[in-house]
């Protein structure tokens, strides 16, 4: 057992990290939480462990298949797991993390426990989205823009008569118009994705 002062440390450690951590007894289905695990789901620290059954409550409902699935997999396969989903603070508050866990077995090699870390990377999932929400909206003015240049462009080709000198020069302006228009069809696969949030 680590000593006070330790403990403390690792205290501090996982508060600056946003990292929290967790052991569950699967025996007696009790989940002893660090102080930055129960800050991070917006609890209030109890004496009482919390159980299975109370750890998926605060998850996303959207995203508790996922979760089950994934401690499913670890237990029945003694594979640890990662998974990202959302939980729902008591406050109504969403926020996004990162679970990691494995399993421990006993003497005979049965699973006994699961611990492991749970990282908050909403900071993160947000910058991300208004990345996608930015790059969505640049591609959408630069198509309003190439729509314009190209129809001009397609104007003077059918204008000028063969031969005419500026017909190379419409020509240039269409197809530099048509590269352009791919990179802004690469910008629109960063769009934005459907609303996760309640």
């Amino acid at each position: 057992m680590p000593n006070a002062e330790d403990q403390e440390f690792l205290s501090r450690t996982q508060a600056v990290a946003h990292v929290g951590s967790w052991e569950w007894d699967l025996a007696a289905n009790a989940i002893a939480w660090s102080a930055e695990t129960y800050h991070i789901f917006g609890a209030t620290p109890t004496p009482e462990p919390f159980t299975y059954e109370g750890y998926l409550a605060l998850i996303h409902p959207d995203d508790r298949a996922a979760v089950r699935a994934a401690v499913a997999r670890a237990l029945e396969t003694l594979v640890p797991f990662a998974v990202d989903y959302r939980i729902v603070r008591p406050d109504g508050a969403v926020r996004f993390l990162c679970g990691r866990g494995g399993v421990l077995s006993d003497s005979s090699g049965r699973a006994a426990r699961l611990a492991g870390v749970v990282l908050d990377i909403t900071a993160r999932c947000q910058a991300e989205e208004a990345l996608r929400r930015l790059a969505a909206s640049v591609a959408h003015d630069c198509n309003n823009l190439l729509t314009a240049i190209l129809g001009s462009a397609d104007f003077l080709l059918e204008l000028l008569p063969p031969g005419h000198p500026g017909r190379e020069e419409a020509e240039a302006v269409r197809q530099a118009a048509l590269r352009a228009g791919e990179l802004t069809r690469q910008l629109q696969v960063l769009g934005p994705t459907p609303p996760t949030s309640p």
